[in-house]
This record gives C-alpha cells, structure tokens and sequence, in this order.
C-alpha cells in the first residue's frame, strides 16, 4: 500500500497553513495583463478541519509521556491506506496541553513512540513527551493555535442552576426524531458540563442525554449529545447543537467530552468530543458559528479494530 509521508516539523512551527480562497478569477484574455497565481488547496479540504487550527491533535497514549498524534488531513479511507508514517521531524516540536478544567501546560514533542498495533488494528501513530511535568490532560494542540476555555463539572451536588439546566437538557433531547423503539421511555443526564463564554456571550451547557430499553439479550440505548445556551441575563436556554446515537448497547456510539478551546486566528468556542464505539473511536470538532449555533466542523478517520 503506498505510503503517505508527512513532514510534521514544517508543519508544527510553520502553523499558518494556506487558507481557502473562494474568491473565482475572472476570464482575461489580455496578454498585458499579468495573471493571479492559482491558490493551493487547502491539505484539510477532504476533512474540514480548520487550516488555522494547527497540522496535529495529540491524545495521551498508553503509558504516562506517550502520546498519539491525530493526523486531521487522514480519512478512513486515507488512513487504511497508510503503511508508515515519517516521524524523524518530530524532536523539540512544540506543543500546549489541555485539559477540561485546569490550566494548560507546554510541552515538546521529543521523538516518535510506538506506532504498531500489537493486534493489527487501526491506530494513530505515536511518539513522546518531552518537558513534560506529569499533569492532568486530555489533548493537545500546536502552540499558539488556541487558548483556554475551562469546561466546569455539575456534579451530584444539586443546585437550582443545575436542576434548570439539566431539565433543558431533556426537554431538547426530546425533541428528536423519534424512534417507536423508545416511546414513552423518559432521559436522564449522563453528564453535564458548563461553559461561560463572557462578553455576552452567557452559559453554555453540554450534556449526554440517554434513555435505555433492558430487554433481554437486545438491550439498547440512545444517546443525544446536547449544546444548549442562555445568552445575556435570559433565564431559558436554547438548544444551539443535537446529535443523537442509536443502537446496541454493545455497539451504540458513545460521545464523551474531551475539552474545549478558543480555537484559531479569531479565538472561536470549539469543542473536542470522542465518538467511543465498542473497540475503536474518532474525533470530533464542533464549533460555534457567527449565528450562536454550534456545527460539526470535522471528524477524525476511524482508529479501532
């Protein structure tokens, strides 16, 4: 199978990728006048990950100061396809980890690790952490292609805000299409995070919401994950992003939260979420758009058996 070769160290200290440009030459057949040089296709223009959001996703690997480094130009079909990845770029790259509520961390990437699934599964490739101090993290980005955008817990401890919100949450899941499956079987809250946006922006709140059918040998669940925002000094959220996964409880898509960020050259609220499937996952970029909604940018090829 040929091989993709991806020089990583041009790309991670050169992080300002060609843009799209969307503007269309005009017809000129004057041989005085000089011509536009062509614009180059974005590398991510199969993908949709953002050109300015940096040329990697690191994710923690198997052991403390492992990593895998998320390859966002790859599809499925693209990564099947790729025999060997060329790492040898990789020393002193720099790199900011993040995490869902504490401060982030620089960190190098220091050379590559283990690439090679031990069962013959689809994988990203991996590499090491080098300044690395041993904190808490869930991903990883080039250096100055985010900011932080601490993502807050509503625990078990109940509070009237959180009462309020997780009802919203319901209220919205409901609202998708419905499956006769799971008529009149009510939502709970799998999870409930909050983030405070600032500058009239308001709250946002993400949320699992999952309902379950206990029927023998084909238990199933469903699962809607919900963006919801209460903008200014509004008391009712709205729902702003819906997405629901349906299917076997051994075999069902499972979204968990990764983190957030500001992410690119005009900070823009992102959201990193993990699709977990039974033996395998990908990665999900949704950000907020201009209009307060938020969309489904990107998402990762498929790494699993």
């Amino acid at each position: 199978m040929p091989a993709i070769r991806t020089s990583f160290l041009a790309s991670l200290l050169f992080l300002t990728a060609c843009k799209r440009d969307s503007a269309q030459a005009t017809s000129d057949t004057s041989l005085t006048r000089a011509q536009p040089p062509a614009s180059t296709p974005s590398r991510y223009a199969a993908t949709g990950w953002p050109d300015d959001a940096g040329p990697v996703v690191v994710l923690p690997g198997a052991s403390v100061g492992e990593v895998r480094l998320v390859m966002p130009e790859l599809t499925d079909a693209t990564l099947t396809d790729t025999s060997s990845f060329e790492l040898d770029s990789l020393p002193h790259a720099e790199i900011v980890l993040y995490s869902r509520g504490q401060k982030s961390t620089p960190a190098t990437i220091e050379g590559s690790g283990t690439e090679d699934d031990p069962r013959g599964c689809k994988s990203w490739p991996g590499a090491r952490l080098g300044s690395y101090r041993g904190e808490a993290w869930s991903f990883g980005l080039a250096a100055d292609v985010a900011r932080e955008l601490p993502l807050h817990t509503w625990g078990s401890l109940l509070t009237a805000d959180s009462v309020d919100a997780a009802a919203a949450i319901i209220q919205i899941a409901a609202t998708v299409r419905n499956d006769s499956t799971f008529a009149g079987i009510p939502f709970g809250v799998r999870y409930l995070y909050r983030l405070e946006l600032g500058g009239g922006g308001g709250r946002t709140i993400v949320a699992d919401a999952v309902r379950r059918i206990n029927t023998e040998a084909n238990v199933r669940e469903q699962h809607v994950l919900v963006i919801a925002e209460r903008i200014g000094t509004s008391s009712r959220y709205r729902g702003a992003y819906r997405e629901a996964q349906t299917g076997r409880e051994d075999a069902v898509r499972v979204p968990e939260i990764v983190g957030a960020v500001l992410l690119g050259e005009n900070r823009r609220p992102a959201l990193f979420v993990s699709l977990e499937y039974s033996e395998g996952s990908r990665l999900v970029l949704l950000e907020r758009d201009p209009s307060a909604r938020w969309v489904s940018r990107w998402r990762s090829a498929y790494t699993g058996c």
